[in-house]
């Protein structure tokens, strides 16, 4: 019998802070969900977990070095020169960071970034532990929330003038960065930022998809991640401006609008549950990227030189990017 593949959930420094997880009986990733706060933890530990716990025709394991008899699977913030990624094969989760060479494949968070620099494509997890909008709130329109960071927010939204614009319609907006599991008691989100466009056509549409599963309707700017999954005008109510955010929430408070974007999002939830995107790690894994691992090991001098080069590549790439971040930070914080 064939052995199975492996794979590496790799993480060179979560290890001490997530030792428990290597015990037999694996946790539940919903009781974990206040221990996922960064890249790393939603993109290696996470998905390890819910790998392992699943039947899966891959050998699961999460370790701090990586494996020459792997498939070794990283994010961007550890794949640099002082680690020795020339000792294996590297499925690189970009996320929202620069440019990433040092992969042999690298995994982005919405099709159509992932066609432009010709890598393969993953939604983000559901929200772990995601608790869906009380059903007795029924079609009341009251809690408004952002979940995010709110250096991403546009200043405009939390400034006084548009929280007031909000009251006056009997409206009051939330922001916590620590619950974005809880939608109980939340009627509608917003999300409309204000950051560099080189940073955003790398971002997921967790915003939408969370607030699908949780059967919340959304405002949002139209961010290429959310206008690849529009389907339908329901979907989504697309925004450009705090102002064409308040015209959405007055729409929202028409009885018959709010419940068909309500009854849509809760359609369209059943694409992005947590099985159905293992299914889609599965697929890729299966026909992309395990047969290009069993089709590209060689010897180890050439490979070391080819990840040097990648290396100085992926420094380059990055001094690059930065540069072009900053100026289009500074862009808009002088439209502010």
């Amino acid at each position: 019998m064939r052995p199975k593949p492996k794979i590496n959930f790799c993480s060179f420094r979560k290890q001490s802070e997530w030792s428990d997880i290597c015990r037999a009986e694996v946790p539940d990733v919903d009781a974990l969900h206040d221990r996922f706060v960064d890249g790393i933890d939603v993109w290696i530990i996470q998905s390890y977990l819910i790998f392992k716990a699943a039947k899966l025709p891959f050998e699961i394991l999460f370790s701090d070095e990586i494996m020459a008899d792997a498939v070794n699977v990283l994010h961007r913030d550890e794949i640099h020169l002082k680690r020795n990624l020339d000792r294996g094969f590297i499925l690189g989760i970009r996320a929202d960071r620069p440019p990433l060479y040092m992969a042999d494949v690298t995994v982005c968070q919405n099709r159509s970034f992932a066609a432009k620099i010709n890598g393969l494509y993953l939604p983000q997890w559901p929200q772990p532990g995601i608790i869906a909008r009380d059903p007795k709130r029924k079609d009341k329109l009251e809690n408004i929330a952002f979940f995010g960071r709110q250096v991403n927010l546009d200043g405009e939204i939390s400034g006084v003038g548009f929280q007031t614009l909000l009251k006056r319609r009997g409206l009051h907006f939330a922001h916590d960065e620590k619950r974005w599991h809880d939608y109980r008691e939340i009627d509608a989100i917003v999300a409309l930022r204000r950051i560099p466009e080189i940073e955003v056509c790398t971002k997921p549409a967790s915003k939408l998809t969370n607030a699908w599963l949780a059967g919340v309707p959304a405002v949002l700017g139209d961010e290429p991640a959310y206008v690849e999954l529009r389907k339908h005008p329901y979907d989504y109510l697309a925004v450009a401006s705090p102002q064409e955010i308040l015209g959405a929430l007055d729409r929202l408070r028409q009885k018959r609008e709010y419940n068909k974007f309500k009854e849509h999002a809760q359609w369209r939830a059943q694409e992005f549950t947590r099985e159905k995107t293992l299914r889609k790690w599965v697929a890729l894994l299966e026909k992309s990227v395990v047969p290009l691992f069993l089709s590209t090991r060689g010897p180890a001098g050439k490979r070391k030189i080819q990840m040097l080069l990648r290396a100085v590549r992926q420094h380059a790439a990055t001094k690059i990017w930065k540069s072009r971040w900053r100026l289009q930070q500074a862009r808009i914080a002088r439209c502010k």
